[in-house]
């Protein structure tokens, strides 16, 4: 494999996320891995390294990648998000709830935060918390399916009918014969 230099890690940095963008995980892995051989603390192909073996549901695999980038780039949000994440799915929920929070006080702007962070008080038990991190998520994202399921799956789970018809915005929006409402369904 031919080294690479400085002027184009960057360039293959792109391809690798265009890849992951485009679903092809296989490839975006072997570029990830390609600038991490040349460049062992690049700290964002560690967190995509690692993103991408979560999206492979390797969740302790991407665990280390991630926490090492966070090493390197302490102030990068998504990687706390991503973090929290992982560290929902091996079953640290302390540990998770502390990586989300910091994700949120990096950026509070940042929805995924918010949804994540709504994953791991729900985990706790925690269910307020939960149905206000999730509507927050939604709030600053409309278009946040994930935001919305976990809204859903929260209200099925704990009863809590009262709240099946919310108010929203976005892609929703009321005209005037129709209400501002979004019906939440819960399939399984």
């Amino acid at each position: 494999m031919a080294a690479i230099n400085e002027s184009n890690v960057d360039e293959l940095y792109q391809q690798a996320t265009q890849l992951h963008r485009a679903g092809r995980l296989q490839d975006a892995r072997g570029l990830y891995q390609q600038i991490l051989e040349q460049q062992p603390r690049h700290a964002r192909a560690l967190h995509m390294l690692g993103t991408v073996l979560m999206q492979e549901e390797d969740y302790a695999g991407g665990e280390p990648y991630i926490r090492q980038s966070l090493d390197i780039e302490p102030k990068h949000a998504p990687a706390w998000s991503n973090w929290c994440v992982a560290l929902r799915e091996t079953g640290k929920l302390n540990e998770a709830r502390i990586a989300g929070e910091k994700a949120l006080w990096l950026k509070p702007d940042l929805a995924s935060a918010h949804n994540n962070l709504g994953r791991v008080y729900e985990q706790m038990g925690r269910v307020d918390e939960a149905l206000k991190c999730y509507r927050k998520a939604v709030e600053l994202n409309p278009r946040l399916v994930e935001g919305y399921t976990n809204l859903g799956y929260l209200f099925g789970v704990w009863g809590n009918y009262r709240h099946r018809w919310m108010p929203v915005g976005g892609p929703w929006q009321s005209t005037p014969t129709t209400p501002r409402l979004c019906a939440i369904s819960v399939t399984y």
